[in-house]
């Protein structure tokens, strides 16, 4: 028996909302992020207006949203040598040297152009970099615009050489002349675009070292360019899957990808793990299909689900009620993953309400009652409870509270 279904799935309601532009709250988006705390846990989204923003942009804090009004007419841009940054022996100048440089968890970009300016055909122009502990970064409908190397950087390096992190890219633009994009651990990219510039034959990149199941994957995009370009090389040990991908004319007929030996790596799992299904565009005989030979063995295995086992950016569900804990004055509610919370819910007692003290961030919200009364339903009271983490939708919690929730 389900004891109350009311507000059954949260209201479409947004975060927390900080506003950046010329009549707003913040007149910079670097303000707006410096004005949430560096230990941030809950769903923050800064909602940037139209206009050009040339102001590169650091990130510490986890848990935030940075949204455009418009793609194209939103941007954030920066002349930055990447090449000439002043970083120490053992940092890498694409990390650091960035028009964005994101150091946080379940951060989403959404919807504007970021664009470092720097031209340099052999030289690096960064212009999105999520580094150092970055993991569970979702990146949609964006333009990440450079005319250099290294122009879209993913790439966690705990210990330097690290463990990786999570990404998700879906409907972005990326433009550049070598290595446009830089994923470190496993990164998924869907309906996109990779624009190589040209001259070179290492177009894209990838980078896996901590776990086999570490892997960089295309589905459902096109790879193309101006200039005739090579696909792709790594340094060290790299899964590469292609499914569904539309090929450009100028890619080489021996632009396959391949390795360049960083000094002093042993590989763990061997070279060529580089996998085809579905090539569309040439008939190059290295584009066919060899998926048999992958863990994945058929394209339709490639999902979100399946790329991040314990994560899927794709997901509509919302976090549900695990259970009820109570104590004197107070009612705690469980749910399966940590929340953020819009407004002032209230649980319905069997005569009252009792009333929210506190618990956005977290996987638990606690409910202030003077009373023994028997806890009924949820109500969102005008409000909204969502997953704090990052995805492609909000995920609504779904506020069914049923017998087998009720404190024992």
């Amino acid at each position: 028996m389900v004891l109350a279904a009311l507000s059954f799935y949260a209201s479409p309601t947004d975060a927390r909302e900080l506003k950046v532009g010329t009549n707003s709250q913040f007149k910079t988006i670097q303000a707006a992020i410096d004005s949430i705390p560096s230990d941030n846990k809950e769903r923050v989204v800064i909602v940037i207006s139209n206009g050009i923003y040339p102001e590169p942009l650091r990130i510490n804090n986890s848990f935030i949203t940075l949204r455009g009004e418009d793609r194209k007419k939103t941007r954030i841009t920066a002349v930055i040598d990447t090449n000439s940054c002043q970083t120490s022996p053992d940092q890498s100048k694409e990390e650091h040297c960035s028009v964005i440089v994101a150091d946080g968890h379940d951060l989403v970009f959404e919807n504007f152009t970021v664009e470092n300016s720097f031209h340099s055909f052999s030289g690096k122009g960064a212009a999105l970099s999520a580094v150092e502990d970055s993991t569970h970064i979702l990146v949609h409908n964006v333009d990440v615009i450079g005319y250099g190397g290294d122009t879209f950087v993913l790439s966690a390096r705990r210990n330097r050489i690290g463990d990786g992190g999570e990404y998700y890219v879906n409907d972005v633009y990326v433009s550049g002349t070598y290595h446009i994009i830089v994923p470190r651990g496993t990164t998924y990219v869907v309906n996109s675009s990779f624009w190589c510039l040209g001259g070179e034959k290492n177009c894209l990149f990838a980078e896996g070292v901590t776990r086999e199941t570490d892997k960089f994957v295309i589905k459902d995009s096109i790879i193309d360019g101006p200039e005739p370009f090579g696909l792709g090389s790594y340094f060290r040990d790299a899964a590469w899957y292609f499914v569904n991908d539309t090929f450009g004319r100028n890619l080489l007929p021996d632009g396959r990808i391949h390795r360049e030996p960083a000094k002093n790596y042993k590989m763990k799992w061997g070279e060529g793990r580089i996998y085809f299904a579905g090539s569309k565009g040439l008939a190059y005989p290295w584009l066919a299909n060899n998926f048999q030979q992958s863990p994945a063995k058929t394209p339709s295995t490639v999902t979100a689900q399946w790329v991040f086992p314990e994560w899927n950016p794709e997901s509509s569900g919302g976090p549900k009620i695990q259970r009820l804990t109570t104590s004197p004055g107070e009612i705690a509610i469980v749910f399966s993953e940590a929340v953020t919370v819009d407004g002032e819910p209230r649980l319905i007692l069997s005569s009252g309400f009792a009333r929210y003290i506190s618990g956005s961030g977290t996987d638990t919200l606690r409910f202030q009652t003077g009373k023994n009364y028997h806890p009924i339903g949820l109500e969102l009271n005008g409000g909204a409870i969502f997953a704090s983490g990052a995805s492609l939708h909000q995920r609504n919690a779904d506020l069914t509270l049923s017998p087998e929730h009720q404190p024992k």
